[in-house]
């Protein structure tokens, strides 16, 4: 299961641009497969109290054709959400653990 997740997962890689302690963590993330694209990647974090932190997430990229005519039948969200939510619930895992 574990191959045939990375097989759709396609191909990339992921820098940190920026890191504002304890608010804001901003990425750029590039895309090789299945399509070539950059998108910036920001991460904030909200004290709900003291054993509670919001995490929200945004990605922020231009498509260029035929991606963006792909996007109108499906989004972004949709593409990308299962995978974003899977990494804040490691997120969350991890930090617990601390």
């Amino acid at each position: 299961m574990l191959g045939i997740a990375r097989k759709k997962a396609g191909a990339g890689e992921q820098e940190i641009k920026g890191i504002e302690n304890g608010k804001r963590l901003d990425l750029e993330v590039r895309f090789i497969r299945p399509f070539v694209a950059v998108a910036k990647t920001p991460f904030t974090t909200e004290a709900i109290n003291p054993n509670q932190t919001k995490v929200s997430w945004s990605m922020i990229s231009e498509m260029k054709y035929p991606m963006n005519a792909i996007l109108i039948f499906s989004s972004a969200e949709k593409l990308l959400g299962p995978d974003m939510e899977q990494s804040l619930n490691n997120l969350k895992t991890i930090l617990e653990k601390q």
